[in-house]
């Protein structure tokens, strides 16, 4: 009864007997699920290149998805707690992530930098 109060837009769809628009999402859900966990390793496989100086990143693939497999099976216990925290949960981090993470690099990397030096104009 809570999955009907959950998504009320499927069943408005069907309440359309003309329209079957189901497979269509579901086919929809499966091809972006499958580009957002392949975005999502290939990111973290390349981090962990850049971080640990590794030529090649793409061995780490494989262990990264098994972790992400095992992590994703310890947090999710069921689709509401899911909802809960992506409601409540979720929008907290995004102020750290979004904002404070990316100013302090950006401030780390100004102070190693230093102060831009000016190259000389060559005209022709």
């Amino acid at each position: 009864m809570s999955s009907r109060n959950v998504f009320p837009s499927e069943k408005v769809f069907r309440l359309m007997p003309a329209l079957d628009i189901i497979p269509l999402l579901d086919i929809n859900v499966i091809v972006f699920g499958i580009l957002k966990v392949s975005l999502a390793l290939y990111t973290q496989a390349k981090i962990l290149g850049d971080i640990f100086g590794l030529k090649e990143f793409k061995i780490n693939v494989l262990p990264l998805a098994a972790f992400d497999v095992v992590i994703s099976a310890l947090l999710s216990h069921d689709f509401i707690t899911q909802l809960y925290v992506a409601k409540n949960i979720v929008p907290l981090m995004y102020v750290p992530i979004l904002v404070v993470i990316p100013l302090a690099v950006l401030t780390i990397s100004l102070i190693k930098k230093g102060e831009p030096k000016a190259l000389p104009l060559k005209l022709e």
